[in-house]
């Protein structure tokens, strides 16, 4: 598709609006309350047609957080083995359990339990990943 003047035109137009429905929600928002998706992906789109420095700067968005998301979005997801082995102790129940699930993606839970049935923790394993 050319480009023309008048995609420029849209283009500008679009991240001003974006800039303003940014600035409006900041004002009833404070850090570290996370941008809302919505505004994320309307800002990747404009940065797929600007690029990642004018628009993160436009935005006043961090120019690494908006390259990333942009690099996320245009990677499809593809999941990896859902595989998990669990080995339970004999006893009735365990002690103290620790448990980290890491996603493709890079987002990272962690899970402290004390005294609970290893039928439990396996039961709620089945359900974290299915």
């Amino acid at each position: 598709m050319p480009h023309t003047q008048q995609a420029d035109s849209e283009t500008a137009s679009a991240l001003e609006q974006l800039r303003s429905q940014l600035t409006q929600w900041r004002q009833t928002h404070r850090p570290p309350t996370p941008i809302p998706s919505e505004i994320w992906a309307r800002a990747v789109e404009i940065a797929q047609k600007l690029g990642v420095s004018p628009t993160a700067r436009a935005l006043r968005v961090g120019h690494v957080q908006l390259k990333q998301r942009m690099e996320s979005q245009s990677e499809p997801f593809q999941p990896g083995p859902a595989f998990l082995e669990w080995f339970a102790p004999m006893s009735a129940s365990v002690a103290e359990c620790s448990i980290v699930v890491e996603s493709e993606r890079g987002t990272k839970v962690q899970v402290e339990l004390k005294n609970v049935s290893p039928q439990w923790v396996a039961s709620m394993l089945r359900d974290l990943v299915a």
